[in-house]
């Protein structure tokens, strides 16, 4: 995947929503906007954590405003951190990153925020889980 647009910072996850902004170049927009027509846009999120199963998942929304309601049309799937942590005397989990095709959702992108990438929990993670999200990248299909 050739990444066009990354988050800048490690995303904690927990009971409230939580939007992060990924920033995009003018030239990086019009390649995702191309790659949206041919149906090769990719979110990538990788590196996740976790202390403890949180018990709940995340759904994931891509181009969702700011204080919007969650609406299907932007839903991209959900998280979950099943297979994140380590069983009781276990060896840590490899990576495996979760990709979701977002090509209708980025069909509309406009303006200059970049692309929104908001995770809404489907309840109240276990206390002490400590939900962590490593890497949001967008990019496109080679």
């Amino acid at each position: 995947m050739a990444v066009l647009a990354s988050a800048p910072a490690l995303v904690a996850l927990g009971p409230a929503p939580v939007r992060v902004v990924l920033a995009v170049s003018s030239a990086d927009r019009a390649a995702l906007v191309r790659a949206a027509g041919a149906g090769k846009a990719l979110l990538r999120l990788s590196h996740l954590s976790a202390r403890a199963q949180p018990g709940v998942v995340w759904r994931v929304y891509v181009g969702l405003p700011a204080d919007a309601q969650p609406d299907e049309a932007r839903g991209v799937g959900t998280v979950n951190f099943f297979n994140v942590v380590a069983l009781a005397g276990g060896r840590p989990k490899a990576d495996q990153p979760l990709d979701f095709a977002i090509g209708r959702q980025l069909g509309n992108l406009t303006g200059e925020e970049g692309v929104a990438v908001t995770f809404v929990p489907e309840g109240a993670p276990a206390p002490g889980s400590d939900a962590t999200i490593g890497r949001i990248e967008i990019g496109q299909i080679q």
